[in-house]
């Protein structure tokens, strides 16, 4: 009986294997860096760590089709025709391994270039940082390494199942132990770091140790399977060094102080954003203005919006300029599901968040003393916010953003509160542009004395 395949591989198309991983790669890793855009894009600090959102399911996509491979000749039960012949380990799974390892990595050549591409057209500055996007290919190479193992020697038909899920367990398990230890570890060692970049940069001896060692452990674990004893113990021994490396430096994270640098637009209000989201401030400045532009009557002269309480004070203490806020600040945040400050702007959180802005946060931050003023102050915070969000047509069940208030509850459990965000909404433009005019000041700032 004829080995099947003999001239090349027991795969009838090794290429037509690597060619359909490499698509099923790519197109799971740019829906995952798609659907979290709000954390990278426009950056390329944080871009350069996106591919992580690829090597999550693709080290398990990459195990589990090693593992498959690997196992095919048990599977199709052949296996021992293969062992007696005269051919080395090697010529024997060589050509599925490259095939599944080459389309992985192709794979992720694709995610790379999507976010390069995708960042380039509205990054301010910086380069892409080639070296923190290296631990994906090597959680790759790891990802292989256990799909040859669990191919080889788990019952043919568990194999790719057992593979898939190693990948991400692996990771959790370790993530979980520096959760009960309260420091950052063993999670520090897989590719799949989800620490900000905005403003912190791992070291790069970190992201050059870990590499290597799921590199050198993928290759091991292949050379054992390939009955190369003597290799796979050599890069055993070179992966140890590495993690000792790695464990040396893990957890660690220093500053970048120019990410705190203050950029402005405009005046009247002032905008402002730190250098890590100055790609957006055109765009933010812009629907500031937008926004504004519905409230006749109020004046934000000699005001600065700006999207974090602590843009000026982390200014002022990691590069050590003299930044003026100015007489007030309006705070807007911005906000994209649950990354805030995002690098991507949700135009109805958006509209939402500057109603909060105007309306709410300025009670926050300097509450009155009063009792009786403070009551008065957040009563009138909601009946203008509920004004503002049917004024654009959105739900005021609190569903704008996240830890947004539910202005039904509130007016459903205080009729005086429903009484005046009605008779304010039923005032015609001039009546509110000229309350706006008299009461201003005191909305903005929290004060006595607004009308009722």
């Amino acid at each position: 009986m004829r080995i099947p395949y003999a001239r090349g591989s027991f795969l009838r198309s090794p290429l037509a294997v690597g060619v359909l991983l490499a698509l099923v790669i790519a197109t799971q890793g740019v829906a995952q860096a798609a659907l979290n855009a709000e954390e990278w894009i426009g950056n390329w600090r944080t871009t350069s760590s996106s591919l992580r959102y690829a090597s999550l399911w693709g080290a398990c996509v990459t195990a589990a089709a090693a593992a498959w491979a690997v196992a095919t000749p048990r599977r199709n039960r052949y296996a021992p025709m293969l062992t007696t012949a005269s051919r080395s380990a090697w010529r024997v799974y060589g050509a599925a391994l490259t095939a599944v390892v080459g389309g992985s990595l192709l794979g992720y050549v694709v995610v790379a270039a999507y976010v390069i591409w995708t960042t380039q057209r509205s990054a301010t500055h910086g380069t892409i940082n080639v070296l923190d996007m290296l631990p994906a290919a090597g959680w790759t190479m790891a990802g292989a390494g256990i799909g040859v193992v669990a191919g080889r020697f788990l019952p043919a038909v568990v194999a790719p199942v057992a593979a898939a899920t190693a990948p991400y367990l692996l990771p959790a398990v370790g993530m979980s132990v520096d959760l009960s230890t309260g420091r950052v570890f063993f999670g520090d060692l897989f590719g799949l770091d989800d620490s900000a970049r905005d403003y912190l940069r791992p070291p790069t001896e970190l992201l050059v140790s870990k590499t290597a060692l799921w590199v050198l452990l993928g290759v091991a674990a292949v050379a054992w399977v390939l009955r190369s004893n003597r290799l796979a113990y050599a890069l055993v021994l070179a992966a140890g060094f590495a993690a000792a490396g790695a464990f040396l430096v893990a957890g660690a994270r220093y500053d970048v102080p120019e990410e705190y640098a203050i950029k402005c637009l405009g005046d009247s209000p002032r905008v402002c954003t730190d250098r890590a989201h100055d790609h957006l401030l055109p765009q933010y400045h812009r629907l500031v203005r937008q926004g504004l532009g519905h409230i006749d009557g109020l004046s934000l002269t000699g005001r600065t919006v700006v999207h974090s309480s602590s843009l000026f004070p982390n200014a002022q203490r990691f590069t050590e300029t003299a930044a003026d806020p100015g007489p007030g600040q309006l705070i807007i945040e911005i906000t994209k599901g649950y990354t805030s400050p995002a690098h991507e702007i949700d135009p109805r959180a958006f509209v939402a968040r500057l109603g909060t802005g105007l309306f709410f946060t300025p009670c926050l931050t300097a509450p009155p003393q009063n009792a009786a003023s403070l009551d008065d102050a957040r009563i009138r915070s909601m009946m203008l916010y509920g004004w503002w969000l049917r004024h654009h047509n959105l739900p005021t069940d609190g569903s704008n953003y996240t830890g947004e208030i539910n202005i039904n509850y509130a007016t459903a459990e205080n009729a005086a509160l429903a009484t005046r965000t009605q008779a304010f909404t039923a005032m015609s433009d001039a009546d509110r542009a000229a309350w706006f005019r008299r009461n201003g000041p005191t909305v903005l700032t929290c004060g006595d004395g607004a009308d009722r």
